[in-house]
Formats: structure tokens, C-alpha cells, sequence
């Protein structure tokens, strides 16, 4: 299950978030260094973080990927890829309606036919995503 709004994670994205993430510690412990300096006393300024090789941003990204890969395909991540993606369809219907002129003009248009079966299967879809969480967790919250 995919949608504009979540789409499916693969290699290339994990390694930029690793990348991000690794350039934001870097930034921390900078940012860190300019807040003390003239303040610490000698010697107990914090240590330079210890970058990721590529091999390690690689391998770090493979697991990032897999992880976010096993998420998809439990029942809790497929529920919240069937509501963002009924989200996401019920948005843009919306906003095709704003742009009619009235209700009756709106029945006729087989977009919206369209969308409309499209969120019955979705609902439909998250009712069964449900009930398989429901089932995994040991019933309704």
C-alpha cells in the first residue's frame, strides 16, 4: 500500500536521512563548542563527535530501511498508510468540490464516483488493518 503522502522507503532516502542525521550531530556539538566558549574552563569542552564512515552510514541505512520496510508491513503500519492515503484522497476531493458550483453538479462528475469507491475500500481495508492490530495487541484499546 502506497501513497503520494507515505511513499515506500528505499535505500537512497535512508542513506540522505543517515547523511542528516550525521550532519546534525556535528552542527550539536558545534553549536555546543560557540555556546561555551569563553565560559568552560580549559579541557572540559565536549569531545568532537565520532563520525560514521560510509560503510557504517551504508550499513546504518540497509538497517533503517528494513526496520521501516517490517513497519509497513505490520498491522499498525498499514493502518497508517490506509489512513494517510484516505487522507490524502478525501483532500483532494475536497478540494475538487470547493471548485464546483453546487452539490448537484458534483454527483455527475465521475471523479468523485471514483473517489467515493475508492474510500470504501479503503475504509474497508483500515477496518480489517484494525481488527488484525486489535488481534496483535490483545484487543481494542
Amino acid at each position: 500500500m502506497s501513497c503520494p503522502q507515505c511513499p515506500l522507503p528505499d535505500l537512497k532516502a535512508c542513506l540522505a536521512m543517515e547523511r542528516r542525521i550525521e550532519a546534525t550531530r556535528l552542527e550539536a556539538w558545534q553549536s555546543d563548542i560557540r555556546r561555551r566558549s569563553g565560559v568552560c574552563l580549559s579541557g572540559f569542552d565536549p569531545d568532537p563527535p565520532r563520525l560514521r564512515s560510509e560503510a557504517e552510514l551504508r550499513a546504518a541505512a540497509r538497517r533503517r530501511l528494513a526496520n521501516q520496510r517490517a513497519w509497513r508491513r505490520s498491522p499498525r503500519g498499514r493502518l497508517e498508510a490506509l489512513a494517510a492515503e484516505a487522507q490524502a484522497v478525501s483532500g483532494r476531493t475536497l478540494r475538487a468540490g470547493r471548485d464546483l458550483a453546487g452539490y448537484r453538479a458534483a454527483v455527475a462528475i465521475p471523479e468523485f464516483s471514483d473517489a467515493a469507491r475508492r474510500l470504501t475500500r479503503l475504509a474497508a481495508a483500515a477496518r480489517r488493518a484494525l481488527r488484525d492490530l486489535e488481534a496483535c495487541e490483545g484487543g481494542p484499546e
